[in-house]
């Protein structure tokens, strides 16, 4: 798959990737990422071969095992499932890392590295919570699909009418392949909920919700978030301000009438107010 621009010049409308290619412009962080799934794989492969393990043993110790990750506590495997794909067959993790290397790039430049991250991760971990939920005791969940969904969602989401070049001839727009792929999904998870194909469509589906989810309303949350944490931040500037006026009043007592003076309540604030200040320093 490539952009109509990467091919044949950028689009007037289009914030692609220009003249360049989509390689000499790709952020770090998609690089990174790139080389932390193929370093991960090649390692698997390796310690398969080496220590003379079965992949269903790799899967029970780093893929997304619902039993294990809620029961047992191992939660980071909602982490560690990304960066694990199919070790019988390389199309897994090749078609995962062709949808990243042509379009999480414009992706990181939009959001910037920390939210793409975000955006990524997230959806990762909603995936996986939705495969706790709906399909426990099932097969392992393994792969980044979820996210992977959530990256092409997101892009068709802000950039609709991109033309896409599939496989490397057929000219589509973003939205329309998209929708292709998230009706083939749909289809394919009301025929088999449970993923007993072995491939999850409902990571598929609730990854490209998260990407929806993310561009849609990604700045209402923030905004949010940011008036929530100003208005904490308020709050403990204003019991702070109160603590010191209530200490200068009670120092200001001692250096009148002495620490004979003071009640019971106000000698057990002032050991409360020492400790606060032992604490921040």
């Amino acid at each position: 798959m490539v952009t109509y621009a990467e091919r044949y010049g950028p689009e007037p409308d289009a914030a692609g990737w220009g003249a360049g290619g989509p390689l000499p412009g790709m952020p770090l962080v998609v690089k990174r990422l790139l080389l932390a799934h193929v370093a991960v794989y090649f390692a698997l492969l390796i310690a398969r071969q080496l220590l003379s393990l079965e992949p269903a043993q790799i899967y029970r110790a780093l893929a997304l095992v619902p039993e294990r990750a809620l029961g047992s506590g191992w939660v980071w495997q909602f982490a560690t499932y990304l960066f694990v794909h199919d070790l019988w067959s390389p199309w897994h993790i090749f078609f995962n890392l062709l949808v990243l290397y042509f379009f999480a790039g414009e992706l990181a430049e939009h959001h910037g590295a920390r939210r793409f991250l975000g955006l990524y991760f997230g959806a990762g971990a909603f995936a996986g919570l939705a495969h706790c939920a709906l399909s426990w005791g099932a097969l392992p969940l393994l792969g980044a699909s979820g996210a992977v969904y959530a990256v092409l969602v997101a892009y068709a989401t802000l950039w609709p009418r991109r033309t896409i070049l599939l496989f490397f001839i057929l000219p589509i727009q973003a939205w329309l392949l998209v929708g292709i792929l998230i009706a083939l999904s749909a289809a394919s998870f009301l025929i088999d909920p449970t993923g007993g194909s072995g491939i999850s469509e409902l990571a598929h589906l609730t990854g490209g919700a998260f990407g929806y989810g993310f561009v849609r309303y990604r700045q209402h949350l923030e905004r949010l978030l940011a008036g929530l944490v100003r208005r904490q931040a308020e709050r403990q500037q204003r019991r702070q301000q109160d603590l010191e006026s209530r200490l200068d009043e009670l120092l200001d007592k001692i250096h009148r009438e002495g620490m004979a003076a003071l009640s019971p309540r106000e000698r057990e604030f002032l050991r409360q107010a020492s400790r606060h200040y032992q604490r921040r320093h």
